[in-house]
């Protein structure tokens, strides 16, 4: 059950067809549980959270699209940012501290290109990728530095939007591409770049070091870094979904599941919780909540009358973002 980023195919976020079933955003905590966070008019995904509980990701404002950008807080609920030069699709990947997005959308040229949003500024485009390529920005940190992705390239790169510098990572020893996904507050990023033998494999990238391999998981193959915290943890999953931890003092380690074989990890705060998706022994699959790299995992359930969902981001509180299929 990979899931796809809307507008191209890149291993991120949010559903192979969103059109197979209706799905709404939620939000989760320890207290409340699972809470329907309403859309625009058709489905609605959640896919990042700060410290202050706003919440970012996407809506359609009918059925059939077009896709906004959105933001839920406690106080003013669902607020449509619109899209890129008005032009059509956007959505919001991550949101820092100070409330400032990251995130892909088509701009008025019909081309699909990251960018940066904060109140102050509106949408910033990091502009268009040379012969027909696309771009993803998949996080920010809160300096305002992004991770993200030119797809065409194959070029994982870390952005200052504010600066107007973008620098690419560059790829592992022999190999030809990366992609850039997740990154912490040293501005270290965690992604997935090709061997020579074409395989892939999940590694973190520091501006003094360089790009570092952190390897694969036994029986796994095209590992997937997500997400990374400020302790340099990282977590994902592998082509055959199957979820890992990394640390520097562990190295990489598969993380338990709800009893089903797969999962995926998208996301880790700085206590070392850990959110995504595992299969249930129904073969279902279900928002998860690792409190730790060695945990049993905790079924987060469903929004009522769901029957999948999925975890997206968690932040220092716990606080929980994902999405549920509803009736």
């Amino acid at each position: 059950m990979t899931r796809l980023l809307l507008f191209s195919a890149c291993l991120i976020v949010a559903l192979t067809s969103v059109a197979e079933a209706r799905v709404h955003a939620f939000y989760w905590d320890s207290g409340t549980g699972m809470v329907d966070l309403g859309t625009l008019g058709g489905d609605s995904l959640s896919l990042g959270i700060n410290d202050s509980g706003q919440i970012v990701g996407y809506s359609y404002l009918t059925d059939q699209g077009p896709i906004h950008m959105v933001m839920w807080t406690t106080t003013g609920g669902i607020v449509d940012l619109g899209s890129i030069d008005n032009s059509g699709n956007s959505q919001g990947n991550a949101i820092n501290s100070a409330g400032d997005i990251v995130g892909s959308g088509y701009d008025a040229n019909s081309k699909q290109v990251a960018f940066f949003w904060s109140s102050s500024t509106g949408y910033i485009s990091l502009g268009e990728v040379p012969a027909n390529g696309v771009a993803n920005g998949s996080d920010i940190n809160d300096s305002d530095t992004i991770a993200g992705s030119a797809y065409g390239p194959g070029k994982g790169f870390v952005w200052r939007p504010l600066q107007l510098r973008r620098k690419y990572i560059g790829t592992l020893p022999g190999g030809a591409t990366s992609q850039a996904f997740g990154i912490n507050n040293l501005s270290h990023i965690t992604g997935t770049a090709a061997l020579p033998s074409g395989a892939l494999d999940a590694f973190v990238w520091t501006r003094s070091d360089g790009m570092r391999d952190i390897g694969t998981v036994q029986e796994g193959v095209n590992t997937y870094g997500f997400a990374i915290n400020d302790k340099d943890e990282v977590v994902g999953f592998t082509g055959e979904e199957l979820p890992f931890y990394w640390s520097d003092a562990t190295g990489i380690r598969r993380l338990r599941t709800l009893g089903g074989i797969n999962a995926e990890a998208y996301a880790i705060n700085n206590s070392g919780e850990i959110v995504g998706s595992c299969q249930t022994p129904t073969n279902l699959f279900h928002a998860t909540l690792w409190s730790s790299h060695n945990a049993t995992p905790q079924d987060l359930g469903t929004l009522p009358g769901g029957s999948t969902s999925v975890a997206q981001a968690i932040n220092a509180s716990g606080q929980v973002v994902g999405w549920s299929e509803v009736p």
